[in-house]
């Protein structure tokens, strides 16, 4: 429940689009404010469909919080790939995950 859009109060010259999960979208809307979701978007992040969404007409900032480990490989390369293909120019940030943290945590 990401309610970043809350915390930093877009200016409305900004475009901010929350793209995820349908069923996780559909929480979001019942539990956040509308003005902490400004632009959700429901969908396959696997599929190239869902970027016919977000406008090209400006750089943008992707936040891939808490999505590239649940990825494999290959999709994680397909999505970023995708992304580079559709905007101009801009930003990714992402969660890095190492096989050393994974075996850290499940220890723990």
């Amino acid at each position: 429940m990401d309610s970043r859009a809350l915390r930093i109060a877009p200016p409305p010259t900004a475009g901010w689009h929350d793209v995820d999960f349908a069923e996780v979208v559909t929480a979001r809307q019942r539990l956040l404010p509308e003005r902490a979701r400004p632009h959700d978007i429901a969908a396959d992040v696997l599929g190239p469909a869902w970027l016919e969404a977000l406008p090209t007409d400006r750089p943008a900032v992707i936040v891939a919080d808490g999505l590239i480990a649940f990825l494999s490989m290959e999709e994680m390369i397909s999505l970023v790939n995708r992304l580079i293909d559709h905007f101009p120019s801009g930003e990714i940030a992402f969660n890095g995950y190492s096989t050393f943290a994974s075996s850290r945590w499940a220890c723990a």
